[in-house]
C-alpha cells in the first residue's frame, strides 16, 4: 500500500493536504502531514520515526519535505536505504496533484514526471505567451 508523507517548517505540510482535498476529497486520509517546529510537533525527528514505525516493510513510501537539506529534510535521508521508499526535497501543488494521481505500481518515469510536473507548474505570467487555447471563455 502507498504511504504518503508531506513534511515542513511550519504548516505549509498541512495547508498542502487541505488544499488537495477540494481535488481529492479524501486526501486527508491518503497524505500525512508533519507541520515541524510547531505546537503540535515541535521534535519533527520523532514524529517522522514514529510515521515510519507505522508503516509495514511492504508499505512504499513517498515523502516529500519542503527545503532541499533543510533540517526535515535531512530528517528523511536516513530512509533512503529502506526499500520501497521515494524522497523528494521541495513540492509544490501540481507535483502533489500528478502524485495523487499515480497508479498504484508506478515507474520510476512516473516518479521523475513528479519533478517535471511541479517545475512546469512555475510559469512567470509576464514573459508567458499566451495562446487561444490558453484563455478560458467562462
Amino acid at each position: 500500500m502507498r504511504k504518503i508523507l508531506l513534511v515542513s517548517h511550519g504548516e505549509m505540510a498541512k495547508g498542502a493536504v487541505n488544499s488537495l482535498t477540494i481535488f481529492v476529497p479524501d486526501a486527508q486520509q491518503k497524505v500525512t502531514a508533519i507541520c515541524a517546529y510547531t505546537p503540535d510537533c515541535p521534535n519533527p525527528q520523532d514524529a517522522i520515526r514514529a510515521f515510519f514505525d507505522s508503516v509495514s516493510a511492504d508499505d512504499e513510501v513517498i515523502a516529500m519535505s519542503d527545503v532541499l537539506f533543510g533540517s526535515v529534510n535531512q530528517y528523511l535521508l536516513p530512509y533512503l536505504s529502506r526499500p520501497h521508499t521515494h524522497i523528494f526535497a521541495g513540492f509544490n501543488f501540481p507535483m502533489l496533484l500528478q502524485l495523487m494521481a499515480l497508479p498504484q505500481e508506478e515507474s520510476l518515469d512516473d516518479l521523475h514526471q513528479l519533478v517535471q510536473e511541479g517545475k512546469d507548474g512555475i510559469v512567470y505570467l509576464n514573459e508567458y505567451r499566451f495562446s487561444t487555447d490558453d484563455i478560458d471563455d467562462d
